[in-house]
């Protein structure tokens, strides 16, 4: 894991989404339709989504983020911190002060 500091390339602040992602449709929905669909996934988005793809294009990011205190945010936060650690360039992350 890296540190803020000097070395870095990029400094990112921005928001973090708790995106579900539905595979698996047969169509698009049309307004008010209801469709099965065949699997769902969810991890985080937003600006968490950038800082790992930097990271793996060979940067070094900083991401400056809110995490939620809540399951979803613990859910951002450990996805986060693995892909940081599995990415070709580092995502710094840092804790903050919880409420």
């Amino acid at each position: 894991m890296c540190h803020v500091g000097d070395d870095n390339d990029v400094y990112l602040s921005g928001l973090l989404f708790y995106d579900l992602v539905f595979t698996g449709l047969p169509k698009p929905p049309r307004p008010g339709e209801e469709l099965w669909t065949g699997g769902m996934a969810s991890g985080p988005g937003g600006i968490a989504n950038f800082a790992v793809a930097l990271a793996r294009l060979g940067t070094r990011p900083v991401l400056a983020a809110a995490f939620g205190d809540d399951a979803h945010g613990t859910l951002c936060w450990t996805s986060s911190r693995t892909k940081a650690s599995t990415s070709p360039g580092p995502v710094a992350l840092r804790t903050g002060r919880r409420r």
